[in-house]
């Protein structure tokens, strides 16, 4: 069956999330066993795949890839939350084997092969000795130009693999800085960002998922981000622009669920105090964070400090309203009666 668009019906092989999409694309099942499976948001941009017999491709929430990729009976391509392909990738799993990708990924054009293709024999007893083998990338690794992954692969979490690399061993400890052909450990106690910060304090757990975290949040799922975004948010002062998003959406979903209610100033949150004047700290560092472009942030920022009854309350409505519309009607949503006076106060009115 090859499909060139998410806009067929879901079947047991063929399942996809909300809010995907496909261009210049075809996606093959060679076979009513051959399964395919993407969560939410996901994007194919000029990618081929093709999967045969038995194989499966399961692929997570919010990944944008390019290349192509094939999956040969029997074997098995998992691709985590969040990949993100620059250039145009090769993934091919054969001979039974499994390719895994961890969540928040970063290539490049990379090449990653689980066997050779083709079999290398002993002249003396005719054994094959090229075993195919199964490739392991943990979270968070990031994949430079032109690098090959080959078979019995494993890539620790947070490490960085160097432009030109051939990987054909494990290395199994995060944190590493990989490069060479054949490639070597260039320096331990490494980690890399988006962002080309001066610094870097903040470092998130390997198992949280920024995709699926910044997926569910889209969706206002305030159960699902508070779960994970309250353990990490006394680490909002180190946010960069990269990673800010993480302490905004908390913040908003404690706001929508806690703090809309004018009478409310603390709550305790699984055994956690949470005060207005905490959201406002978070929020604040947020908005400034982002350079004042998240006007939606600036629209909570604004709510907290009319609920705080702040001086420069006034200064920063002024500033919303000749940013954007839409800050107006956020400002109205999350103040009803007060913002009506806001507006009429600054003799600014949305339209």
């Amino acid at each position: 069956m090859l499909y060139t668009s998410f806009n067929s019906p879901r079947l047991p092989n063929f399942h996809y999330g909300d809010d995907c999409s496909m261009s210049d694309s075809s996606l093959a099942l060679e076979g009513p066993a051959a399964f395919f499976e993407c969560g939410d948001d996901t994007q194919l941009r000029e990618v081929r795949i093709i999967v045969r017999g038995s194989g499966k491709l399961r692929i997570g929430v919010g990944c944008e890839l390019r290349g192509t990729i094939i999956v040969d009976d029997k074997s098995e391509i998992v691709i985590g939350d969040g990949l993100i392909c620059n250039d145009l990738c090769k993934f091919h799993a054969s001979d039974g084997t499994r390719i895994e990708i961890g969540n928040d990924c970063l290539f490049a054009n990379v090449a990653i092969y689980s066997s050779d293709m083709h079999g290398i024999f002993s002249v003396e007893d005719g054994r094959r000795i090229n075993t195919s083998a199964d490739v392991a990338i943990d979270a968070r690794v990031w994949i430079a130009r032109d690098a090959v992954i080959l078979k019995g692969t494993k890539i620790g979490a947070d490490s960085v693999v160097a432009a030109g690399a051939v990987v054909g061993k494990r290395f199994s400890e995060a944190n590493c800085l990989i490069g060479g052909a054949p490639a070597k450990l260039l320096r331990a106690g490494i980690r890399w960002d988006r962002a080309m910060d001066a610094h870097h304090k903040l470092q998130l757990p390997v198992t949280f998922s920024a995709a699926r975290f910044k997926s569910r949040a889209r969706r206002f799922d305030h159960v699902y981000v508070l779960s994970h975004g309250m353990p990490l948010l006394h680490l909002y002062p180190d946010a960069n622009t990269y990673n800010v998003y993480l302490f905004y959406y908390t913040a908003r979903s404690l706001f929508d669920l806690h703090f809309k209610n004018e009478d409310v100033r603390a709550i305790d949150y699984a055994g956690q105090s949470v005060t207005l004047d905490l959201l406002h700290d978070v929020m604040q560092h947020c908005y400034l964070t982002s350079a004042k472009r998240n006007t939606a942030c600036g629209a909570y920022l604004l709510a907290a400090k009319v609920k705080l009854e702040m001086a420069d309350t006034h200064a920063l409505h002024v500033e919303l309203m000749a940013a954007t519309e839409h800050a107006a009607k956020r400002i109205r949503g999350l103040l009803g009666m007060k913002a009506d006076f806001l507006f009429s106060a600054s003799e600014i009115a949305p339209k």
